[in-house]
């Protein structure tokens, strides 16, 4: 794993109890983690088996995720 990946994932936390999905709280949190340049804008995003697998999230939430950042054009 990349030593940027695991940055990453270790700012990324999801709370279960506040009414935001989880597909959505990765994107803000994503999001926010490329405006702080953490993720170089036009850089790879953790895969989405690592991720997985580190934030303990479904593919579908992850897929949702990066699709939603598509969305906005943060990616």
């Amino acid at each position: 794993m990349r030593k940027n990946h695991r940055v990453i994932f270790e700012s990324l936390k999801i709370d279960p109890l506040i009414p935001v999905p989880k597909y959505e709280q990765l994107a803000n949190q994503f999001g926010e983690l490329i405006r702080k340049n953490v993720i170089q804008k036009g850089g790879f995003l953790p895969s989405i088996n690592s991720a997985c697998k580190e934030l303990v999230v479904s593919r579908d939430t992850l897929i949702a995720a990066y699709k939603e950042l598509q969305r906005k054009g943060v990616i």
